[in-house]
């Protein structure tokens, strides 16, 4: 490990089964999918490289995360690209006082309009649980629950 902010990544290491929601405006319930996630150090064990894959809408899912630190910023920063999607989103942020990790960005959610802002919280309720709740903000600020997921390692 290079500093005492990489070594928070030790948290996500490890083999885990996913239980997703995906929460849609103006549905009543949310849509649930289960999965599997191996997370793993690399490069140094400067970079947490995340290998999901699920069933969503019926449709095999995939999805690849990096999550680092970055010193001279002085920021986690995190990447995402799936396979529902052609866009690589980028987010940064800090772990606050209660040792969750929150972590801004923005993603672009349909071909026209602007690019909708998302927070992602991640939580370590128990070392071998943890839980992903990504908020999404509409243009007129307003900030909902878009998808929550928690993990359980296996």
């Amino acid at each position: 490990m290079s500093s005492a902010e990489h070594e928070r990544l030790t948290a996500f290491v490890g083999v885990w089964k996913t239980e997703a929601e995906f929460h849609f405006p103006n549905q009543p319930e949310p849509m649930r999918s289960e999965g599997r996630d191996v997370s793993e150090l690399l490069l140094g064990q400067r970079w947490l490289e995340s290998r999901h894959s699920s069933v969503v809408f019926g449709q095999t899912f995939e999805g690849r995360g990096f999550l680092g630190f970055d010193p001279v910023r002085q920021v986690y920063v995190a990447t995402w690209a799936d396979s529902a999607s052609a866009l690589l989103q980028v987010s940064e942020g800090r772990f606050d006082d209660t040792g969750r990790l929150i972590l801004e960005g923005s993603v672009q959610v349909a071909a026209t309009g602007p690019a909708l802002r998302q927070r992602s919280v991640w939580e370590f309720p128990a070392q071998d649980r943890r839980i992903l709740s990504l908020f999404r903000k509409s243009p007129s600020g307003d900030e909902t629950l878009a998808m929550r997921i928690v993990y359980t390692r296996t």
